[in-house]
């Protein structure tokens, strides 16, 4: 099936939505430690990839994936990026 970069657009801002709620939960969460009284902030850097159109190598998606995770840290953390 071919993706046309409409839908690839689509899938990107839908990756981006739930990524984002994602990182709000669990900012939200109450991380703690034995020796720590006050919870230790908790924040997320997620990076995703959509697929070529015809794409059938599983590596260089992640390789995509792991670029835009690293793309987020580079940009601040705590974000998601796109690639």
């Amino acid at each position: 099936m071919a993706i046309t970069s409409r839908a690839r657009r689509a899938a990107s801002r839908g990756c981006i939505v739930r990524g984002r709620a994602l990182r709000r939960r669990l900012e939200r969460q109450d991380v703690g430690h034995v020796w720590r009284v006050k919870a230790i902030p908790f924040t997320v850097s997620i990076g995703v990839a959509t697929r070529e159109a015809g794409e059938r190598d599983v590596d260089a998606l992640m390789r995509r994936a792991d670029r835009a995770l690293h793309h987020a840290k580079a940009a601040g953390r705590n974000r998601v990026e796109v690639r």
